[in-house]
């Protein structure tokens, strides 16, 4: 049985990396999007009264002129 050639080795390590970059990609994508439903959400129970922009902007890491600012963005 032979052994696998140099250039599929290298070949193999291409498509790793790849690989490799595309997931991380995507994981950027569903952190971004999942942010964006997130901001969404707590902006939605602000309207409503349902929390208070310190609270919303408290579970976003934000203050509250940032939570502001992300939410007439996204609304």
């Amino acid at each position: 049985m032979q052994g696998f050639s140099a250039q599929y080795a290298m070949d193999m390590l291409a498509y790793n990396e790849l690989k490799a970059r595309e997931r991380k990609a995507g994981k950027r994508e569903g952190r971004k999007e999942g942010q964006i439903k997130m901001v969404r959400l707590l902006a939605s129970m602000v309207q409503d009264g349902i929390v208070t922009e310190e609270y919303a902007a408290k579970q976003l890491g934000k203050s509250v002129e940032e939570f502001r600012k992300l939410a007439e963005k996204i609304l």
